[in-house]
């Protein structure tokens, strides 16, 4: 699962709790705060590195 911003993750904790409960395993939230660019597409779907 993937939450976009706070909002987003609030909607989602029910889902990931119902997961952790089903699966007997425990859930990680984790916060990516860097952001890397690795590539861009070109429309013609050729690499523009």
């Amino acid at each position: 699962m993937i939450a976009a911003d706070e909002v987003r993750l609030k909607l989602l904790l029910p889902w990931a709790r119902g997961i952790a409960q089903a699966s007997g395993k425990a859930i990680k939230l984790v916060k990516l705060s860097h952001r890397e660019d690795i590539m861009e597409i070109s429309p013609d779907g050729g690499s523009m590195q």
